[in-house]
Order: C-alpha cells, then sequence, then structure tokens
C-alpha cells in the first residue's frame, strides 16, 4: 500500500522499531494485536480478518493450527457471499443488451 518501502519506512508506518520489523519479515515473528488493528486500518481490511491471521502465524500446534486456518477460510467464504449480496441488492440492473 505504500510503495516499495525500506523496514525503516515500514517500522515508521506501523509505529515499530526496526529491529522489531526485522524480527516480523526475516524471522518469523507476528504482530500483536493491537499492530493487527493498525495494519487493518492501513490496508483497508476487516480488523477481525487480520487479528485473526495473526492467531493463525502465531500457532505452534499443528491441531491450533488448523483451527485457526479453518476460521480464516470460512471468514473469507461468509465475505464473499456478503459481498456478493450487497452488490446484487445496491448496484442498479442493466438488462441485457441482445
Amino acid at each position: 500500500m505504500n510503495g516499495d518501502c525500506t523496514d525503516y519506512r515500514l517500522a515508521k508506518v506501523l509505529e515499530m522499531t526496526q529491529p522489531g520489523i526485522i524480527a516480523i519479515t526475516k524471522h518469523g515473528g507476528t504482530l500483536s494485536d493491537e499492530k493487527a488493528l493498525l495494519v487493518s486500518g492501513l490496508l483497508k481490511l476487516p480488523p477481525s480478518y487480520v487479528i485473526l491471521c495473526m492467531h493463525l502465524q502465531r500457532a505452534k500446534d499443528d491441531r491450533l493450527r488448523e483451527a485457526w486456518q479453518d476460521m480464516a477460510a470460512k471468514y473469507m467464504k461468509v465475505s464473499c457471499f456478503f459481498l456478493a449480496g450487497y452488490l446484487a441488492h445496491y448496484l442498479p440492473f442493466f438488462p441485457s443488451l441482445s
């Protein structure tokens, strides 16, 4: 969202330290729930989805990871159905020109 971004710039955007960003981007770290909220706003994504993804990333146990993946997949399906319903209801109808 912010173009070709250095670790330094990303740290400023996310209000973190540069070593904190490096820990996430290069060493498999994750964002806190509070930083996930900030990211959701910057990326215009639902906060609950970004937080859910961070919990999935943090999961150490395979069964727990599978549970978080299942929740994320269901979240995306529900979001798609909601968006399709919204568009079908609120977009103007254009009859085909055949």
